[in-house]
């Protein structure tokens, strides 16, 4: 592959569910509108903002920061809100610490003074056996 996306579905048995998936990723690229572009941009520098913001004021503490992977949040809104027009009942992902924080706040709406009150707190919560970046959201 040469170009921007590909798949690995090898280790799928059924080759009807590997054509259809190497079907839907090689339909070709997406051409964005002028407003997704522009809800692209405020996502990327909302997301952003956040990690400079956290990095301000806990400039000491183990953060897992965003870094490197700042398109993932605008990624995973886009999905998440097309699950919900395709009437998705539950999305549940788990993913690495870094970037955790950036995706509870700006994609699952985590209230930032919750997020920055468990930062603070880290030395108790981790007595109890979790950490900010454990922590979750519904």
């Amino acid at each position: 592959y040469c170009g921007t996306m590909s798949v690995e579905c090898e280790h799928l048995t059924s080759a009807e569910k590997k054509r259809w998936l190497r079907a839907q990723v090689e339909c070709g690229p997406h051409t964005a509108t002028k407003e997704e572009k522009k809800v692209t941009l405020e996502r990327l520098t909302t997301a952003d903002g956040l990690e400079t913001f956290l990095a301000e004021k806990f400039p000491s503490a183990k953060r897992f920061g965003l870094e490197g992977a700042e398109s993932l949040v605008p990624g995973l809104q886009a999905f998440i809100e097309h699950a919900a027009e395709s009437d998705v009942d539950c999305v549940v992902i788990g993913m690495a610490h870094r970037g955790r924080l950036n995706v509870l706040r700006n994609v699952f709406g985590k209230p930032l003074g919750q997020i920055c009150a468990e930062i603070v707190d880290d030395k108790t919560s981790f007595l109890v056996g979790d950490v900010r970046y454990h922590l979750g959201a519904n």
